[in-house]
């Protein structure tokens, strides 16, 4: 392959260098055509910065993303970032290798595309995993994560043997070394997951080294594809509901329903009742997209008001008896 994806770094101190060269090195030896430029050399197509510095600090505020750049940050501190990639560090090997495989497939797809076809025909194809029925739906990811938030517990979650995540509600941040395709498969998943609270040192130390993830976009898959179609507790499917802005579907999982259901639900207020009317779509599937929407605050729900309407009085008939109260004036 004569294309190669360049990285670069910036303000990174010699031990995270070494250590991205071993990450690149991997990279290179699964045949994935990658290069790591030199130091002070920032033409790369993806961009590892230090943000502890000043100078990382600056480059990533003024950094210029058109030429479909793209950033991956790293720092000593929690950082929230909902558009680029983010590494606690100290960095390990298998967690930056994992984020740098897939900032290549998302900016050069055809470049991964091509080695997984050669590796296609190099091996037989898996065979596919057996579905766990739910034996308890409030023990799932996207339901233990609700109630997390809802309690302000940090948790550690996780469903062997796939990585832990690791749960701030507080600060509304998951850190995982899970990769993208290992986070599709507990958030897609419907076996339960096991679940212990954590301290916030705890947390602080488990997080060293891992990647940091909104909370807001695990909680987007999990309910979307893990809430089993099962409405959240306290919601009906007869109130009117809203979506009040448009999910981030550039960064977030979706299928071609759920940009009906979209377009449909910010016009105006109506129940789930409703939207199954209009769109026929299965109840599942409306009631995963409603679940994934509303946890990530994307829905209003508008009560319904019982109005007291005044019935206006029948005319009174004009007996004789009435005709005369009127005119000595001692009518009601």
């Amino acid at each position: 392959m004569s294309a190669q994806i360049t990285i670069s770094c910036v303000q990174f101190s010699d031990t995270d260098y070494s250590v991205l060269k071993v990450a690149v090195n991997l990279l290179v030896k699964n045949r994935i055509p990658v290069i790591l430029l030199d130091k002070g050399d920032i033409k790369g197509k993806i961009i590892a910065v230090d943000i502890d510095s000043s100078e990382g600090k600056s480059f990533y505020s003024q950094f210029d993303y058109s030429g479909k750049r793209s950033l991956l940050l790293l720092s000593s501190d929690m950082v929230h970032d909902q558009r680029n990639p983010v590494l606690r560090k100290p960095l390990r090997v298998q967690t930056l290798r994992n984020i740098l495989y897939e900032m290549i497939s998302d900016s050069a797809p055809e470049l991964i595309n091509d080695k997984r076809a050669t590796d296609e025909k190099l091996t037989e194809p898996a065979a596919p995993s057996p579905i766990i029925p739910i034996a308890d739906i409030n023990k799932t990811l996207f339901y233990m994560i609700l109630q997390a938030r809802k309690e302000n517990q940090t948790m550690q979650i996780y469903m062997p043997p796939h990585s832990a995540l690791y749960i701030d509600p507080m600060q509304s941040i998951i850190a995982t070394s899970a990769s993208r395709d290992t986070l599709r498969k507990i958030t897609h998943g419907g076996a339960a997951v096991v679940g212990k609270v954590l301290t916030q040192s705890d947390f602080d130390i488990l997080a060293r080294g891992q990647q940091i993830i909104p909370l807001t976009h695990v909680l987007w898959s999990a309910g979307l594809y893990g809430s089993a179609g099962k409405l959240i507790e306290g919601h009906s499917l007869d109130t009117p509901v809203q979506l009040v802005a448009w999910p981030n579907f550039s960064r977030l999982e979706f299928e071609p329903e759920h940009m009906r259901l979209t377009s449909l639900m910010t016009l105006r207020p109506m129940s789930l009742k409703d939207v199954h009317d209009k769109t026929g779509f299965p109840w599942e599937m409306i009631i995963n997209f409603y679940n994934a929407a509303w946890a990530t605050n994307l829905i209003s729900v508008k009560p319904i008001t019982n109005k007291v309407v005044k019935t206006a009085k029948e005319p009174q008939k004009q007996t004789l008896f009435n005709k005369i109260a009127t005119r000595l004036k001692i009518a009601s």
